[in-house]
């Protein structure tokens, strides 16, 4: 047995959020490589030669742009990469937004906002209708979210102040947990994945 037969997804489909460039676009390659069929959405409209690079691995791709803070967005696309693929089976929450240096009384309650929307809400919102398809399905399946040191130590060491990343990513390592206690039930196996990681 190979390295690669431990990792065989031939018949799998996967969803990768922000895939379209950096870590998500190597997840979504990787995935691929392994042998599933991969769904990628962000706000930029450049997926699609991350998708040509998914179909030379010979498999299944597509992209959509979508809001990924914006729920009723991420529900339409949920429903798509059903109605093209027949299911889903694997999701990496990996979009994001990055620290902005901003030292703390300097944030504006809208950027404040902003960051508790990129990167924690986001997971929420993803999650929720892919995880309800899993259920009614009941053969589980996998949810991946991408977290940070920064969500277990306050790295907030001048000029990088970036507290309000750390604690978005405090919400995202937290909101893992109890997705995993409350959908281990049907199956489905959750982990937050990042320099120092949880698994569920």
């Amino acid at each position: 047995m190979t390295v690669m037969n431990l990792f065989n997804l031939s018949g799998k489909v996967a969803i990768v959020t922000g895939g379209a460039r950096g870590l998500g676009r190597q997840a979504a390659l990787t995935l691929a490589e392994a042998g599933a069929d991969v769904a990628i959405c962000g706000r930029s409209t450049d997926g699609a030669p991350v998708v040509k690079e998914i179909e030379a691995l010979r498999r299944k791709g597509f992209f959509a742009k979508v809001d990924v803070t914006k729920s009723a967005e991420i529900e339409v696309f949920v429903e798509e990469v059903i109605h093209r693929f027949g299911k889903i089976d694997i999701l990496v929450n990996n979009a994001g937004i990055g620290t902005r240096g901003q030292s703390l009384e300097t944030v504006k309650d809208e950027e404040w906002h902003e960051f508790i929307d990129g990167i924690l809400n986001t997971v929420f919102y993803m999650s929720k209708p892919v995880a309800r398809h899993m259920i009614a399905r009941g053969q589980g399946g996998v949810i991946i979210n991408i977290g940070s040191i920064a969500g277990l130590v306050i790295s907030n060491l001048a000029p990088r102040y970036n507290v309000p990343y750390c604690v978005g990513k405090a919400g995202v390592t937290h909101l893992t947990k109890g997705m995993a206690t409350n959908w281990a039930a049907h199956g489905i196996r959750r982990s937050v994945k990042g320099s120092a990681a949880f698994q569920a």
